[in-house]
């Protein structure tokens, strides 16, 4: 789907013929140049592109054996980073520097399970976010691609499944902590220190998305189910956004 005109209409886009296709996640750097990563037939992972606005979407060729990809971040029309999992249970992560025509499996920290979640805030500074085989969160920053290093974590997370990072020094991601309870932490200087983030008690999130270094939203659910949205800043930390309710037009 894409809309036009801010979210007042949207309107259905055509991608490759495949019916067994999964979309997970969508990453746009401008009007006209989109990348979106999701599943296929057998679960088998899959990256479509565009570069006119949607009218035509493309199939990008990527390495056997990827399974679902989770989350995809481009930063410029060159530049993306695809995050996800193989069928040997490892966590997995494509980059392309060339807009797609090449994705290459980038080298990872050994005992990573899976990655859920990837942001950039500039082409040389990009995080993915999963866990790790031993049921332990991670996060993973990068110097541009050419190495990828694990960061150094709170202890008691089990696991991060998106990650937003609004500039090179602040980020923001959302997980579980080991007694199963919604959980954020967030850096201010670049990964060097993280800090966990207390939620109002049986909240767990799924989404976030910081457009500044002191704006985030976040988006979950509560301890009935019922959808909930956050908003986080230093001055009004993780304030519930009041929500239309569901069965009004």
């Amino acid at each position: 789907m894409a809309t036009r005109n801010g979210g007042t209409s949207w309107e259905s886009q055509s991608a490759p013929a495949n019916p067994d296709a999964f979309i997970a996640d969508i990453s746009c750097t401008s009007a006209l140049d989109c990348w979106a990563v999701g599943s296929g037939a057998n679960n088998a992972g899959l990256i479509l592109a565009t570069r006119d606005g949607g009218t035509k979407w493309v199939r990008d060729k990527i390495p056997s054996g990827t399974v679902l990809l989770q989350d995809v971040a481009c930063e410029g029309s060159l530049e993306c980073w695809a995050v996800g999992g193989t069928q040997a249970k490892k966590g997995l992560l494509l980059g392309t520097s060339d807009g797609g025509s090449t994705w290459t499996e980038q080298a990872l920290p050994a005992g990573i399970e899976y990655l859920d979640g990837a942001s950039c805030a500039s082409a040389a500074d990009c995080w993915a976010a999963g866990w790790t085989v031993s049921g332990k969160a991670v996060i993973v920053a990068s110097d541009g691609g050419a190495t990828w290093k694990a960061e150094a974590l709170p202890p008691g997370l089990d696991e991060v499944d998106t990650i937003s990072c609004a500039a090179t020094t602040h980020c923001l991601a959302s997980g579980y902590a080991s007694s199963g309870a919604g959980v954020v932490v967030a850096t201010t200087d670049s990964g060097s220190a993280w800090e966990v983030h207390t939620l109002t008690s049986g909240v767990s999130l799924n989404a976030a998305d910081c457009p500044g270094s002191d704006d985030c939203w976040a988006a979950g659910y509560d301890a009935a189910g019922a959808g909930v949205l956050l908003h986080n800043t230093s001055s009004a930390p993780w304030r519930t956004v009041r929500l239309p309710d569901a069965s009004s037009d």
